[in-house]
């Protein structure tokens, strides 16, 4: 499958050029670091306090997988996410071969197949799925994406996008923000991130495309409510 992302500035001549200083229209400067960046896109979701407010965060919605290798091809499952701002989520598949429930309770992953067997998910606590459940995702870019840097200026979906480079792997952490606007539009070569509405006054995407190899997998967030109740007993882990 081919990548998301297309090159279209390479090197960083362009993008230290674009940071000289203001336009003659009067727009503010391009952002000279990555630290700039990532403050541009908290103001652009709705600023630190509108995020500061938000506890919990409840997902409804639908994945669909169309894989050229899976049977069938295309397979819709319902899903309910629930998370907290302390790193802690469980999300619930429902499909045509049952329901599995995975999670993060704080220290460590796991996952409940279908069958009802327990597994331990052990990179699931910095997982990208994780991050955007998380309610308070844009405050903790530092954590999950460690010492991110500014690279050149890429497309993505035909839009121009500040590279922000962190500790993790390229092809899969890079986060890329619009020039523009300064939301998030992609993380890696493989996640797309769409359709961003407004929420409890804070900008969210209804729309994640996962590409895969053969195909790709998409949630659709249907709903999406704040500050709902959680007690510890809903991130525990399941015992045997």
């Amino acid at each position: 499958m081919s990548k998301l992302i297309a090159l279209v500035v390479a090197g960083t001549a362009l993008l230290l050029a674009a940071a000289g200083g203001p336009t003659e229209s009067g727009e503010s400067a391009a952002p000279g670091s990555a630290g700039e960046v990532v403050e541009r896109y908290i103001e652009a979701v709705g600023g630190r306090d509108a995020v500061e407010q938000l506890s919990t965060r409840t997902v409804t919605g639908l994945l669909v997988h169309d894989l050229s290798w899976h049977d069938p091809q295309v397979e819709t499952l319902r899903f309910k996410c629930r998370a907290g701002s302390r790193d802690r989520y469980v999300v619930e598949m429902t499909g045509s071969r049952g329901t599995t429930r995975e999670g993060f309770d704080g220290v460590s992953g796991w996952r409940v197949d279908s069958a009802g067997v327990l597994h331990a998910e052990p990179d699931a606590g910095r997982s990208k799925f994780g991050w955007y459940l998380n309610p308070h995702h844009v405050l903790r870019i530092a954590e999950y994406f460690p010492n991110p840097t500014l690279d050149s200026i890429h497309a993505v979906n035909g839009r121009p996008c500040y590279a922000v480079r962190n500790d993790r792997p390229v092809p899969y952490y890079t986060l890329y923000i619009d020039t523009a606007d300064f939301l998030l539009r992609a993380i890696g070569w493989h996640h797309s991130i769409e359709d961003y509405r407004e929420v409890d006054g804070v900008m969210l995407p209804h729309r994640i495309v996962c590409g895969r190899k053969g195909g790709s997998s998409t949630y659709v967030f249907e709903t999406i409510e704040h500050n709902l109740p959680m007690g510890d007993e809903v991130f525990a882990t399941p015992q045997d």
